[in-house]
């Protein structure tokens, strides 16, 4: 099981911020911010005694409280994944997988009766639903590429953190630079790249 960490009020994404990432992100077989081809992300270990029937993965956006690389925009985090720890409470120490990101969102593409439809939250679902209908799950990485470069201009200050075109449109959402919930000073200094990882789920039937 894979989670993009929850927000238990809202349940719906929202930009991050410091600390602070929103949405959800379950029963995918392939998550890796550096490849395109798919990777096993979740197993059981055997030789610890379980609490769960399976391993869970949270993949969130945080800024830590020391250790952000320098050449990192101010108001930038960390991707980390952290996996449940079986054997304790908690989770095992989380892991730095992508350094200076300023958003992350996800979508969900799922056919309902032939046809294709996106969603940004599917906790409405039953797991019968989820089972037969989710057929993608797309997730979008906002990140800042190089470093400062007094000499650049980034070209948007409000880049969509998805994509558009094909039968199911825009999908993902934009992302404001100089919004106060998650403002980078001096973001039009830096070369900003979105990478996106599909995840086709083939093993929930």
């Amino acid at each position: 099981v894979i989670v993009i960490s929850q927000d238990a009020t809202t349940r719906t994404l929202v930009p991050f911020s410091p600390g602070v990432f929103s949405a959800n992100f379950s029963n995918v077989t392939g998550f890796n911010a550096n490849r395109s081809d798919p990777s096993i992300v979740y197993a059981v270990d055997p030789n610890t005694p379980l609490k769960m029937p399976f391993n869970r993965a949270d993949y969130y956006v945080q800024a830590p409280s020391s250790g952000l690389p320098q050449y990192c925009a101010a108001g930038t985090g960390i991707l980390y994944k952290a996996v449940v720890s079986q054997g304790g409470q908690g989770f095992l120490t989380p892991q730095p997988l992508l350094e200076c990101v300023s958003d992350m969102q996800a979508v969900y593409l799922y056919d309902v009766n032939g046809v294709l439809t996106k969603s940004e939250d599917i906790h409405t679902l039953s797991a019968s639903d989820v089972r037969s209908q989710v057929k993608e799950v797309r997730v979008y990485i906002l990140a800042q590429e190089g470093q400062r470069d007094a000499n650049y201009t980034y070209p948007s200050q409000t880049p969509l953190v998805g994509e558009t075109g094909g039968a199911i449109g825009t999908v993902g959402r934009t992302f404001d630079f100089l919004d106060s919930s998650h403002s980078i000073p001096d973001w039009q200094h830096y070369r900003w790249k979105l990478y996106t990882i599909v995840a086709r789920p083939s093993n929930l039937q």
